[in-house]
């Protein structure tokens, strides 16, 4: 079984200011958000960095995401078993991996989307 993966990806640019990011988040019902640099996926935000350095400083809304995007992130296939999956997001520690086909953006898979896979799996 393999993970669905959403052909619809959301995607902030790397001049997107802090409380734009924060805005899609939330509009979107979404707590991972990659980031971009002309086609180029650069890395992912987090919602609960971005709050937290927020609550400390309110001028960092009108700074640019840039500053603040996870460059490391684990990476995999839309083929890729869920149990594979599931490592490289515990693996990279951000609760969230990129789906890339071909060197491109296709998706973003997160730990629940994960554990949802394994579990129904485990169900057939």
């Amino acid at each position: 079984m393999t993970l669905p993966v959403s052909t619809r990806v959301v995607v902030v640019p790397t001049a997107a200011t802090v409380a734009e990011a924060l805005e899609t988040m939330h509009r979107e019902r979404i707590r991972h958000l990659p980031v971009v640099h002309g086609t180029d996926c650069v890395g992912l935000v987090v919602q609960g960095d971005l709050v937290g350095v927020l609550g400390a400083d309110r001028h960092v809304a009108l700074r640019t995401v840039a500053g603040f995007v996870h460059a490391v992130v684990p990476r995999v296939a839309p083929s890729d078993p869920p149990a594979r999956v599931a490592r490289a997001i515990l693996d990279g520690g951000l609760e969230a991996a990129l789906v890339v086909e071909r060197g491109r953006l296709v998706g973003i898979v997160t730990g629940t989307d994960a554990l949802r896979a394994l579990v129904a799996g485990d169900a057939s």
